[in-house]
């Protein structure tokens, strides 16, 4: 009997259980996963679920929201309230309350009242400032187009965390100052800040992985890129961008105001345009430990005038020195075997370069537009030479090449727009092995010629060697083997006895005349000067006719007047700097963090040209004299163009208008043709005033 009621007993408590168990509610989707104050909640615009239990039926669950846990319990929500919601939506460090039905399509049954607390930033940029996408449950910013200048990046929108910011995502965002980057993001996309001209400090969080080319571009006014301590990708050191272990330098801050940087040891590469754009550079030392300068690594590194570059360099990326326009000279190490794609692209004043014989390759237009080059010595090791590799180079003369003929790797249009004679080893003998090479070479020879024959016709027996000797002491600001006084006694001794006295006399004529020379700026070589007297005096034919020694002096000639007018770009630096420095505060002018003035004459709403755009426009150019010196309005046409195949002013300047729209942009020499000049009007460092009218943009 005792085991009978045991028996009803545990049927009774089965039964109990099983009838709870069937009372029960479907079991709730978890919907907060707090970690770290952070609230995870996923809430779509319909604020509904579609969920399959256990036993393979549709459910679907809402959601209620109130910061009023009596209205949640008697069910008085204001329906705005559950409409539609994203985290910076919510109001910061306020708790809410929510419960959760669940409908079969018949029966509906209600989670119990549950609550969470927001931790949002009160100055999170609100997400009507960015156009954004949603892949794959994580949020890309695609653009920013608020008014914001401080920006602080949402975490999560529409509920989903923001891990992306996009190519391009600031694109030219002159007003943004500073931005806080969550440490939900894991991706800044390429190009992501450029040119965001006004931002000065950026912080790279803990959780980014993946940096994009060139994501802090153009930035002028950045001076210090930081790095969370914990991030295990990258670091910074002195506000530059490094990876992790210090390897590879991946960013100079473009605004940083220092003229001489140097790499650290530890680093083996510099990135693709790592220094690109940072205009107080002027000199920078790479350690032996660097293998490999990547694409346009200094590109538009204007001030820079001095780089070493030391044996441990295997590699000269793409466009590695493009527009460094200050830079003179470069010797590249016998470790190098490839000068890239455009390597010295518009490096206008780089006079001189020696190429090892360790290159093998010499890229397309590697010299494009390297103005001031007069010569320069191909080794027979380079194989490859690509399309126009000298093209534009106006002043080059003369291209020794150590190969007998012309290697089949060589580009058919190598010396496309290059009018330099091209030497072969082949058509040269032991005897002009030493043929005059740069300009300095064959004045020497030249005038060393002509003094000495014009020496000769009168019956004057000069001495070749000790005339070099008294050059060599005149432009080597040595001591002279003999006084003025001495001089002037071997001269008179000479007159009297003509046939006597060569070596003094020699050394007295070649000494006072290179003093006078030295004094009116005229550089000499000694060497070449003392081979034109041996050939004179020995009787020997010359290394050139009358007519290429007359053609000779009147390029050094030539030569002397553009030395004398880069002398003159410092006054006209500091007449425009001072024009600018009074502009700047008259009614109407506007001036960009690049320094670049403008005035609007004519404003008109419609679309506004990027710097990859064609633009057709009408345009007036005047100095400060108010000289014009070009007008499509004169010519009765208007010009069609790239955006960005102009000078940095204009890139920039007609960025700023729309199509229909007139502007007046006041351009310092560094926006413009800078120390160079342009054509016979546009001197070294002059202000250009330009007024443009905007007509169309192609394609838009």
């Amino acid at each position: 009997m005792k085991k009978l009621f045991k028996l009803m007993s545990l049927l009774i408590i089965l039964l109990i259980l099983l009838s709870s168990c069937a009372n029960e509610p479907p079991t709730l989707p978890k919907l907060l996963s707090p970690s770290d104050g952070e609230v995870v909640v996923s809430i779509n615009p319909e604020l509904k679920w579609l969920a399959i239990d256990p036993d393979g039926d549709e459910l679907i669950y809402t959601v209620y929201l109130s910061t009023n846990k009596n209205k949640i319990q008697n069910k008085v929500v204001d329906k705005e309230a559950i409409t539609s919601y994203t985290l910076a939506d919510l109001a910061y460090d306020t708790q809410y309350y929510y419960y959760v039905t669940v409908s079969d399509g018949q029966e509906t049954v209600s989670s119990t009242i549950q609550s969470f607390t927001t931790e949002i930033d009160p100055n999170t940029t609100p997400t009507s400032s960015f156009t954004y996408s949603i892949q794959e449950d994580e949020v890309t910013i695609d653009s920013f187009d608020g008014p914001e200048e401080n920006v602080l990046l949402p975490k999560h929108i529409d509920g989903y965390p923001v891990t992306t910011i996009g190519d391009k995502a600031f694109y030219f965002c002159d007003s943004l100052t500073s931005i806080t980057i969550p440490d939900s993001v894991t991706t800044i996309g390429d190009k992501a800040f450029y040119f965001c001209d006004s931002l000065t400090s950026i912080t790279i969080p803990d959780s980014v992985t993946t940096i994009g080319d060139y994501a802090f571009g153009g930035c002028d006014s950045l001076t210090s890129i930081l790095v969370d301590t914990d991030n295990i990708f990258y670091t910074a050191v002195n506000g530059v961008l490094f990876d992790k272990t210090i390897t590879t330098l991946i960013s100079y801050p473009a605004g940083a105001m220092k003229s001489l940087y140097t790499i650290p040891d530890s680093v083996t590469t510099i990135g693709d345009r790592a220094f690109s754009g940072s205009h107080s550079l002027k000199s920078i030392t790479i350690p032996d430990s660097v293998t490999t300068i990547g694409d346009r690594a200094f590109s538009g590194s204007h001030s820079l005038k001095s780089i070493t570059i030391l044996d441990s360099v295997t590699t000269i990326g793409d466009e590695a020195f493009y527009f460094c326009t200050s830079l003179t000279s470069i010797t590249i190490p016998d470790s190098v075997t490839t000068i890239g794609d455009k390597a010295f692209y518009s490096c206008y004043w780089l006079e001189s370069i020696t190429i090892p014989d360790s290159v093998t390759t010499i890229g397309d237009y590697a010299f494009l537009e390297c103005y001031w080059l007069t010569s320069i010595t191909i080794p027979d090791s380079v194989t490859t030479i690509g399309e126009a590799a000298f093209y534009g180079c106006t002043g080059l003369t003369d291209i020794y090449c150590e190969a007998s003929s012309e290697p089949p790797g060589w580009d058919a249009s190598w010396k496309r727009h290059c009018n330099a004679t091209v030497y072969w080893s082949s058509s040269v003998t032991p005897e002009t092995l030493a043929v005059p090479k740069s300009l300095i070479e064959r004045v020497s020879y030249s005038l060393g010629y002509i003094m000495s024959d014009s020496y000769k016709s009168q019956g004057v027996d000069l001495d070749s060697r000790y005339f070099a000797l008294a050059m060599e002491a005149i432009y080597g600001d040595a001591e002279a083997l003999y006084t003025a006084e001495e001089m002037d006694q071997i001269m008179t001794e000479y007159q009297e006895s003509p046939k006597s006295l060569i070596e003094p006399v020699s050394y007295t004529i070649g000494y006072k005349m290179s003093d006078s020379y030295k004094s009116q700026g005229v550089d000499l070589d000694s060497r070449y000067f003392a081979l034109a007297m041996e050939a004179v005096y020995g009787d020997a034919e010359a290394l050139y006719t009358a007519e290429e020694m007359d053609q000779i002096m009147t390029e050094y000639q030539e030569f002397l007047m553009a030395e004398l007018t880069a002398a003159s770009a410092d006054g006209n630096l500091e007449k425009a700097e001072s024009f600018l420095k009074e502009n700047k505060d008259r009614d109407g002018i506007m001036t960009t963090a690049s320094g670049l003035q403008y005035e609007v004459i004519v404003e008109v709403e419609g679309p506004k040209p990027t710097a990859e755009d064609e633009v057709t426009v009408h345009y007036s150019g005047t100095l400060l004299t108010g000289v014009v010196f070009d007008s499509s309005y004169q010519r009765g046409t208007p010009a069609t163009f790239p955006l960005n195949a102009v000078i940095p002013g204009w890139t920039e300047g007609v960025q700023l208008m729309s199509v229909g729209s007139s502007y007046r942009f006041y351009i310092h020499p560094d926006l413009g043709y800078g120390e160079i000049g342009a054509g016979d009007m546009i001197g070294p460092n002059e202000l250009l005033v330009f007024d443009v009218e905007l007509i169309s943009i192609a394609g838009k």
